[in-house]
Formats: C-alpha cells, structure tokens, sequence
C-alpha cells in the first residue's frame, strides 16, 4: 500500500558522514554531508531518562516514514527542525515492497547532575 501523501507533512534530511582528506593524506574530523531531503511522518515512540558516567541521559525514540529512495544506510543521521537523530538500525523496508522506509531514530541530550540542559 502506498504512502499517502497528506502524511508526510514534515521536511526531514538525511546526511552521511563526510569522507575527507587533508593534504598530508590524514583524516579530517567528521563531518557531514546532505544525502537527500524528504518528506517524511514523523512518529515519536518512546522517551526514557538513565544516569551514565557523564551524568543524566534523555533519549527520545522516533520513527520517521518515508517513500522509498535507495542507499539509505544505518550510518547516516537525520536532520528535523534543528536537532540531530542517529539512525539506531539498518531502514527497514516493509514486506521489502520499495515502496516505503521506516528510519528507526534516538535523540540523546545530556544533562549535569543538576537536571539542566546542557
């Protein structure tokens, strides 16, 4: 079954990790470029809190739904109104029809001891 296209209401952008080098043949840091921009539903599914060595941890899990375009990977990152989700498994393309792809998503913010955001 298609994707209806009144619900995929949000603008979303997937990015894949930047391959760079510098003169001398080293590594540069990180960096990341855009892979494509989508339309996308945007489904939040859960929202857990837990203490790790740096202190207090927020994660929120999201599930983005999207027509189905080829390439995207487990390693890429997805861009929503300013904040950073990292894909936390392969897509999935459901009853593998290349119709649609679900990106499994987490949002992690920390936080100091005292509650507030960094």
């Amino acid at each position: 079954m298609a994707i209806q296209a009144g619900k995929l209401r949000h603008s979303i952008t997937i990015q894949k990790r930047g391959t760079g080098r510098d003169a001398a043949g080293g590594e540069l840091p990180t960096t990341w470029e855009t892979f494509a921009t989508v339309r996308a539903s945007v489904e939040p599914l859960q929202g857990r809190e837990y203490m790790a060595a740096s202190g207090e941890q927020a994660v929120a899990t999201t599930r983005f739904r999207i027509r189905y375009i080829p390439g995207v990977t487990a390693s890429m990152r997805v861009l929503f109104e300013g904040r950073v989700f990292e894909m936390v498994s392969p897509p999935i393309d459901p009853n593998m029809l290349h119709r649609e792809l679900l990106l499994m998503t987490e949002e992690t913010e920390a936080t100091e001891e005292t509650g507030e955001e960094e």
